[in-house]
């Protein structure tokens, strides 16, 4: 079975059994097909296509964290509150909301690798890495909410 058939095939799978959904929407699989062959990708779909379904199987298929750029806060934890509901990793906000202490907490679980998924607003990608004194952000998938 070729590689694509294979991703295919794991794709549906996970669609299926850890994200609940029997069929993947038009434009999702051949998004997430682009993530996992390392492309550079852009999914402009209308609010309550499944975009996050890309970012969440994709996720689930390549190693490392999984960012998320959102300016709304609402958003961001409303999103956290979906991963943990649907068990598929440990998700955390970076935003004003935090206090240093769990600012810091947040930025060393993602250090440590309990952190499948971290949403953040644009401002705090450079902030959070000038706050660490590091890189941490390599993530191999950066979805853009807005």
């Amino acid at each position: 079975m070729s590689t694509k058939r294979k991703d295919a095939w794991r794709l549906r799978r996970i669609a299926q059994e850890k994200l609940g959904y029997e069929s993947l929407r038009p434009g999702q699989q051949s998004a997430i097909q682009s993530l996992l062959d390392g492309h550079d990708t852009l999914a402009v779909m209308p609010t309550g296509s499944g975009k996050s379904m890309i970012y969440q199987a994709a996720s689930l298929l390549l190693d490392g964290p999984t960012i998320v750029v959102s300016p709304l806060i609402a958003l961001q934890y409303d999103q956290v509150g979906s991963i943990e509901e649907q068990n598929i990793g440990g998700a955390a906000v970076l935003n004003s909301t935090l206090g240093a202490a769990e600012f810091q907490e947040t930025l060393d679980a993602l250090k440590e690798g309990k952190l499948e998924f971290v949403f953040l607003a644009p401002w705090w990608m450079k902030h959070t890495a000038s706050a660490s004194g590091d890189t941490i952000f390599a993530p191999n998938i950066c979805d853009w909410a807005q």
